[in-house]
């Protein structure tokens, strides 16, 4: 890896793409949309053609995926693959995630989150209509997460709130929130408990906490606010109503399961998934 390279790429896929460019020493930034080739090189292309960059300037590039940009999983693992192989060829360092797990890390990272090993800690995401949570865990030095709260729509009354935590009593709660369509307050006046923090929206963290994300990762400069990569899906691989194999949003990554059958031409295994 060339250490006098200053720039780190942010990518965007989704039905707009976005690409970001930052200086890793001057943290200044900027972005360009456009519309995306769902051809892994082309796309590729495009990010340089965009920001004007060669790829002899980057460092790393963080691909930002959410797994329901592709109607198959063999498109989504080619498209992943040959942004891999590019970053391979050209010396630059390769990092994938998700929206939601980026967001994530954010809040722990501008709340400065750390607390104690076994310590328990819930983040509420909120954008547009949709209310999203989790609840993580301290072990060995960053947060896992062990529980999923999702909702589509917010409702201000307390059947939402138990339905919503799952019976969780959080003691610390992050709140962050990114261009709700609803009033915010109303959800932390509803869930806040003594130990909130409430982070105020800043689209400049939204990049430039990609900086501190890879280089952490990268070892180059680790932090104490990281999470751990979980499964973004919840999969299941079934013989008839019998489950053999499944993984959920609690699975660290990276992780091996698998599964024995007896053959039998008559049976069909099926394999399913779903994501937020």
């Amino acid at each position: 890896m060339a250490s006098n390279r200053k720039i780190i790429l942010k990518a965007e896929y989704n039905f707009l793409a976005k690409v970001h460019w930052m200086n890793i020493d001057t943290r200044k930034h900027e972005e360009k949309t456009f519309l995306p080739n769902p051809n892994a090189s082309e796309y590729v292309k495009q990010l340089f053609k965009e920001s004007k960059l060669q790829p002899k300037d980057i460092k790393a590039i963080a691909f930002i995926y959410n797994d329901c940009e592709f109607d198959t999983w063999k498109q989504t693992y080619e498209f992943r693959q040959g942004c891999y192989e590019f970053c391979q060829k050209n010396d630059i360092f390769y990092y994938s995630s998700t929206t939601l797990a980026f967001h994530n890390f954010i809040a722990t990272f501008r709340s400065k989150s750390v607390g104690k090993e076994g310590d328990h800690l819930t983040v509420i995401y909120a954008e547009m209509n949709g209310v999203l949570g989790k609840t993580f865990v301290r072990e060995n030095g960053r947060w896992r997460c062990i529980n999923i709260h999702i909702t589509s729509e917010f409702q201000n009354t307390q059947e939402w709130k138990h339905q919503f935590l799952k019976n969780y009593t959080p003691k610390k709660i992050v709140f962050m929130y990114h261009m709700a369509a609803f009033d915010f307050k109303q959800v932390i006046d509803l869930l806040k408990v003594k130990n909130s923090i409430v982070l105020p929206p800043d689209y400049d963290y939204l990049t430039t906490a990609s900086i501190d994300k890879i280089l952490h990762v990268m070892g180059e400069k680790p932090i104490p606010y990281d999470i751990t990569p979980q499964c973004p899906n919840v999969y299941a691989v079934n013989l008839g109503r019998h489950n053999i194999i499944s993984a959920t949003y609690e699975d660290s990554l990276p992780f091996e399961k698998s599964g024995i059958i007896d053959v039998n031409p008559s049976k069909t295994l099926t394999v399913s998934y779903f994501y937020i």
